[in-house]
């Protein structure tokens, strides 16, 4: 196992998080999404997203992006705009892979069933248990656990147990 081999997940949206795994799946970091302003809107600033993994030095990075829901809703163009930049990026590395995930792919395999409304809930008591040291804050003002972030590391952990079951190695 080489330690330099990062697992990325990425809850996509301008309010969404990032967190880095390694592959033993111990976290490295996890922080909210960077956001700039592109002619007026929101939207995850991949430069400084690219940057941040970068700084890590990594041999090779497994960057997990969650899907836009398919079906309308007011956040959807937003969603895909960002979705579609963070693509792209990791294209553009030649030692990164992309890798989709669905929202209720993730959420079945880390979640079980949760009543619906009760997914952010969920995921945060399911974060807690198992890294029971984290506090899941954006920084050091913050009071309250990023649901982006939690998201983001579940992701994470989800593509890392995937990854380990499909590696012959592993």
């Amino acid at each position: 196992m080489n330690p330099r081999n990062l697992i990325v997940g990425h809850d996509n949206g301008n309010s969404g998080g990032t967190c880095v795994l390694r592959e033993d799946g111990s976290i490295l970091s996890y922080f909210a999404n960077p956001t700039t302003d592109a002619r007026g809107v929101n939207e995850v600033d991949v430069v400084a997203l690219c940057e941040r993994i970068e700084s890590f030095t990594p041999n090779h990075v497994s960057f997990a992006v969650e899907e836009p829901l398919k079906r309308l809703i007011s956040s959807t163009p937003s969603m895909w705009n960002n979705y579609g930049g963070v693509r792209s990026m990791i294209m553009l590395q030649p030692h990164w892979d992309f890798i989709a995930v669905g929202v209720s792919e993730w959420q079945r395999k880390m979640l079980g069933r949760v009543p619906r409304g009760m997914t952010k809930k969920a995921a945060l008591a399911k974060a807690r248990k198992c890294w029971p040291e984290e506090k899941w804050l954006a920084n050091e003002r913050c009071r309250t656990p990023h649901d982006g972030i939690v998201d983001a590391v579940l992701i994470a952990q989800y593509t890392c147990d995937r990854l380990k079951n499909t590696n012959p190695e592993g």
